[in-house]
């Protein structure tokens, strides 16, 4: 959904796009999305996920949307939580499921700006349908983003670094 901002036009963008054999919606940055009427970030993030996860109900089509996390939360040094998403509004009530990349580093021994790829660790916060990541175990992938592509560490030979 490049250049759509307004929310009304978001959701006539996704309803095409269903129409058209789409199969998944990905929003990046929720934050960017324009609400006619509201007037905090706070409203503007609790209509957008609101009207978002009636979309998804309606047309029976997954929409994945980017969050940023707040202020204090990106300073903390324990693990993420879905508390710490920016204007956060009602997005854990509408959310079936919430990820959260968390811990991007380079593989130890590695200082130099020019590695292709960083560890991350993956925290599911929110799963309506299943279990939640204990924090003390994330789920450790490889991502390589130069090319936007996460891997499992196992099936690229790279061992995971704690």
């Amino acid at each position: 959904l490049a250049n759509c901002r307004d929310l009304e036009a978001i959701s006539r963008t996704i309803e095409a796009h269903r129409k058209n054999d789409g199969h998944v919606v990905i929003i990046d940055q929720l934050s960017m999305i324009a609400v006619e009427g509201a007037k905090t970030p706070f409203e503007v993030a609790t209509v957008s996920s609101n009207r978002l996860r009636t979309l998804a109900c309606e047309l029976h089509i997954p929409i994945v949307a980017s969050s940023q996390v707040n202020g204090p939360a990106a300073k903390k040094s324990d693990h993420l939580s879905v508390n710490d998403l920016r204007e956060s509004g009602h997005l854990e009530n509408d959310a079936a499921g919430v990820l959260l990349i968390d811990n991007i580093r380079k593989p130890d021994g590695d200082d130099s700006a020019s590695c292709p790829v960083r560890y991350i660790q993956i925290l599911v916060d929110k799963k309506r349908y299943g279990r939640r990541t204990d924090p003390k175990e994330p789920i450790e992938r490889l991502w390589w983003p130069t090319i936007c592509r996460i891997e499992d560490v196992s099936l690229v030979g790279i061992e995971a670094e704690a």
